[in-house]
Parts: C-alpha cells; structure tokens; sequence
C-alpha cells in the first residue's frame, strides 16, 4: 500500500479555546472518528500559538483531508512543511493524538532543550519530524499526552 506523510503548521484562530475544557477535546474526538475510517494516523500539537501536524496515510486519503482542513476555521495559514512518501507509519497506533504544549510545561521544555530537539527555527521537515518524534518519546516516558 502506499503511504505518504504530511506535516503542516498553520496560525490558531483567535476564536480557538486552549485548555481541557477548549476546543482540541471536540477537535481530537471527531478526528479520531474521521481518521479511523479513512486510516489516517497522526499526531497534532499546539504550540506558541500554532497547530504543527503530522498526518499519515494513503495519498488519496490525504487529499481528502487536507481539503477539510485547508476550509476548518480553527486555524488559519495553513503551510505545507513538507509531505513525502514513507515505507511504513511513524505514528501507526495513532488515529490522532494531541498535546497542548504550552510554556507551563517546563519540564518538558528542558528535555527537549537538552535532547537538542527543540523546534527548529527553520521549520524543515526533517528538523519538525525530530522534534514530534521526541514529543512522542516523552509522552510515553512521563505519560504526558492528556489526550490521547
């Protein structure tokens, strides 16, 4: 089957809620829901005020809901940072999971800084992937993904 995967950051709207009891819950729930009938799996996190995605799964899939996402007033500037064919999910038990990443979360601001996977000003794929990939590590490390 062939895979591809796709990582984008795009601007929350001014109208998004942050927190438990904002929007990301709703968001990720009909996610989940449109993610697994399509087999489309990923990660999404929030943060310094952007959304910064990774999504994968068949093309044709991807098209689709990048589609939704381009038209979904959550967020704005929605930028493609790079979408690439994979052999195999980087996130594959994932219909979509969140972390809202806030300057609270110290702790894990300084894994990251001493991990030397802070966010790359740059935004290049590779350097984003990294950086998810890390968010990923330390979630199952301190259990830190509220909302998965």
């Amino acid at each position: 089957m062939d895979l591809e995967q796709l990582i984008y950051r795009s601007e929350l709207s001014p109208t998004f809620r942050r927190g438990l009891n904002g929007d990301l819950p709703d968001l990720l729930e009909q996610a989940r829901r449109l993610n697994a009938a399509r087999r489309i799996t990923g990660l999404l996190l929030v943060y310094q005020g952007c959304f910064i995605q990774l999504i994968e799964g068949r093309p044709d899939q991807l098209d689709v809901l990048i589609s939704a996402l381009e038209r979904d007033p959550r967020h704005r500037n929605m930028n493609a940072i790079g979408r690439r064919k994979i052999k195999q999910r980087a996130f594959p038990d994932w219909t979509m999971s969140a972390r809202d990443l806030s300057a609270d979360d110290e702790r894990i601001h300084k894994r990251l800084d001493e991990a030397g996977a802070a966010l790359p000003p740059t935004m290049s794929y590779s350097g984003v992937l990294r950086f998810l990939k890390r968010i990923w590590a330390i979630r199952f490390d301190e259990c830190q993904f509220v909302y998965v």
